[in-house]
């Protein structure tokens, strides 16, 4: 079964080009920025200093992402299927209609 994540990441810009991370083993991924703003608001403080991206990742069936980081926070989506989550030694399965962070 492949399954499709809406991933809502902040990432931390702070006027700095974001490095990319190398060896992170990928199979099977396939991904599209869906949208990618830098703030402006009224919270004058993070003006310009954090991005938003929204991503639609599909995974096909037997996909991996190795581990990895990102420079923000972010909340995932499960919009179809299911993915297992390994963080810690501990799996959670997360199922269409849940979000997780």
């Amino acid at each position: 079964m492949r399954f499709t994540l809406l991933i809502f990441i902040v990432l931390l810009s702070g006027g700095h080009r974001l490095a990319a991370q190398e060896n992170v083993e990928a199979r099977g991924i396939t991904s599209v920025i869906k949208l990618e703003e830098v703030i402006f608001g009224h919270l004058v403080e993070l003006n310009g200093k954090f991005k938003l991206r929204a991503t639609e990742v599909t995974f096909a069936p037997e996909a991996y992402l190795g581990v990895h980081h990102h420079a923000g926070p972010g909340i995932r989506y499960v919009l179809s299927g299911e993915v297992t989550f390994t963080e810690g030694g501990q799996a959670t399965i997360y199922k269409a209609g849940d979000y997780f962070f």
